[in-house]
């Protein structure tokens, strides 16, 4: 299924072509988040609501997505000229996808976490041997991470019981039930079910994988000849919005909130946790980029690591990143 995607993203882009078919006009930038309530990705939101893309003249469209082959299913179909989402696409863009990664959004894996329920007696990594933990599938970002962690730890790899289980509710729903001792996921969906009281975290992927380009920006080939300085300009407003983000905390918290449905308190501890992951100037970091292709290879995606300067352009990056 994994090698197909790109197969399976051109049998379905007239599918989505009909979803997101509205009114357009060419001075309107379609933007696509592979996961609404990513933090990384929602910092779309932030720019829009801040006036930081209107400050350069751009009038940006955020569009939801419900993950990442929906959303390169738009990009193939024009349904959005960029999109926001996971650097394992980079897989996609090796196998034919008309896109290009424009800019690095983040740069460590602070995000992801394994989570475990009250009661499961795990309170730290070591505790995590011989118990039943949860991914979304194999062969994913998820699967590629918690193998990091076992080796890392120096143990077997059936160390733990990895159990791919699909979507995050009906993982949350298995550990709630007993089922599992824990679950990987998101800072977002940690935070909401702390809220509820239903486990803690034992692990920060952000303390495991230290250099890897988690989230990218994408854009179309179309978008990038066509639209060259649209594209500058929505480079430009991000980074202006990242810099935002840094220096209005409170201004951020109150526009996130809403989004994520995360008590602004808890979302509070997920800015400070967040915020220093996210790269201020885009720049492609060769090391990091290494070590994602070799995560393709792992993963299955490609055969063999794909030349990874040929999946990104730095063209459009601030002044101050555009030699790297």
């Amino acid at each position: 299924m994994r090698m197909r995607m790109f197969g399976r993203l051109a049998s379905c882009a007239l599918a989505i072509a009909a979803y997101v078919s509205v009114a357009r006009a060419d001075d309107v930038l379609h933007v696509g988040k592979a996961v609404p309530p990513d933090y990384g990705f929602t910092t779309v939101n932030v720019g829009i609501a801040a006036g930081t893309f209107a400050k350069h003249g751009l009038q940006v469209d955020a569009i939801d997505f419900g993950g990442a082959p929906k959303l390169h299913q738009a990009m193939l179909a024009g349904g959005a000229e960029i999109g926001l989402s996971g650097g394992p696409d980079f897989a996609l863009l090796a196998k034919g996808a008309p896109e290009l990664a424009i800019a690095v959004l983040a740069n460590r894996p602070s995000g992801l976490e394994v989570y475990a329920r009250d009661g499961s007696g795990i309170e730290t990594v070591k505790d995590l041997k011989g118990r039943k933990i949860s991914i979304s599938a194999e062969g994913t970002l998820s699967d590629w991470l918690m193998r990091q962690l076992i080796r890392r730890q120096g143990w077997p790899a059936n160390a733990i019981d990895i159990l791919a289980l699909g979507a995050p509710t009906a993982q949350a729903a298995a550990m709630r039930s007993g089922q599992l001792d824990g679950m990987f996921i998101d800072v977002v969906m940690a935070a909401q079910l702390n809220a509820q009281h239903i486990g803690k975290v034992i692990v920060n992927f952000g303390d495991v994988v230290r250099n890897y380009p988690i989230e990218m920006i994408y854009a179309t080939v179309d978008t990038i000849q066509h639209r060259p300085e649209d594209v500058r300009r929505f480079l430009a407003g991000w980074f202006d919005t990242v810099a935002f983000m840094r220096s209005h905390k409170d201004e951020t918290v109150t526009i996130l909130a809403p989004l994520t449905r995360v008590d602004p308190v808890a979302l509070g501890g997920i800015y400070d946790q967040m915020m220093p992951t996210f790269s201020t100037d885009g720049r492609f970091d060769p090391k990091a980029l290494a070590v994602l292709g070799q995560s393709l290879v792992d993963l299955g995606l490609t055969g063999e690591k794909p030349e990874m300067s040929k999946l990104y352009t730095a063209a459009f990056l601030p002044l101050r990143a555009a030699g790297h």
